[in-house]
């Protein structure tokens, strides 16, 4: 079974911001990058072993403003389409405070 975890981990450092599986309670620097992986889901072959997987990650931007958070968005997909996840939702999530936040979804097949 494929644990994708270290894999998006590194793909997401690439970006050069912080990254990390949880929110941390404060933020002490922006822009920074929060996944999980929200499904990795097994398909069968009729022997019961693996044909494939269909693996979906979230991916939660916070930045400083609106345009930034934005901005890196559009690295985190192609980032993420260049390792075969493709981008299946984005949305803004209602500002809290004076912190952005964009919530992403992303699938890949392996």
């Amino acid at each position: 079974m494929y644990l994708p975890k270290e894999e998006i981990f590194k793909i997401l450092s690439e970006l050069g911001c912080a990254v990390s599986q949880t929110k941390p309670p404060v933020f002490n620097e922006l822009p920074y990058i929060t996944f999980t992986v929200t499904g990795n889901d097994i398909n069968t072959f009729l022997d019961n072993s693996i044909a494939y997987q269909d693996i979906t990650v979230q991916v939660d931007i916070w930045a400083d403003d609106s345009p930034s958070a934005s901005n890196l968005l559009s690295k985190v997909e192609e980032k993420m389409r260049n390792n075969f996840y493709n981008m299946i939702y984005s949305s803004d999530v209602p500002n809290n405070g004076n912190v952005f936040h964009i919530v992403s979804r992303f699938t890949k097949k392996c």
